[in-house]
């Protein structure tokens, strides 16, 4: 008896083996269906994705063209591209301060010599307090401090310092130069002294 029942045991034990390896093949051959789906999902979203950007670019290009053909005739301040109202408006408003701050320069020059023909201070230079001029000793330069003096006088100065150096007399900064052309002529000066 108990050689049969090892034999049923023995019986029972294969037919579940055997279901068990149907049921792992079924399973295997489960999972490869769908793994193969998956990947006919994936190309076609590559497919359409390709499309998309396919899409996008054309378009991009498109706009891009359209942009360049109708900007090419618009007008630039100051390295943006304007329509050309904008561009007009922007001309008379510029025009409109240059002519005011003419008009008010000329204005303030008249005032100046209405009082007694004499410059003011900022016309002078402050050291020999000669008035700025053209002429080549009396031209308005700038040292590095921002001070502005006469050519002559800080041709002077320097030759007091000995070393190519001039130590500004308002704030006492040091400014280098070897030659005239070293330093910045003061043209806003030279132009409101004509």
């Amino acid at each position: 008896m108990a050689r049969k029942s090892a034999r049923r045991i023995a019986a029972g034990i294969s037919k579940t083996v055997s279901h068990s390896q149907d049921n792992v093949h079924e399973l295997v051959a489960r999972q490869a269906m769908e793994i193969e789906g998956l990947k006919l999902m994936i190309e076609e979203t590559d497919k359409v994705l390709q499309a998309n950007r396919r899409d996008r670019v054309l378009e991009e290009t498109k706009r891009n063209e359209w942009h360049q053909k109708h900007l090419e005739d618009l007008p630039e301040i100051a390295g943006i591209r304007v329509s050309k109202k904008i561009w007009e408006k922007e001309k008379e408003v510029i025009e409109l301060i240059k002519q005011k701050t003419e008009a008010f320069m000329q204005k303030q020059q008249q005032e100046e010599v209405g009082k007694d023909g004499e410059p003011f201070g900022w016309q002078l230079c402050g050291i020999c307090y000669v008035k700025f001029s053209e002429a080549q000793e009396h031209t308005p330069r700038i040292l590095s401090c921002r001070h502005t003096y006469c050519l002559g006088c800080i041709e002077e100065l320097a030759k007091i310092f000995m070393n190519n150096t001039v130590r500004c007399p308002s704030c006492l900064k040091v400014t280098k130069f070897t030659k005239e052309t070293d330093i910045q002529k003061n043209f806003a000066v030279l132009e409101m002294c004509k």
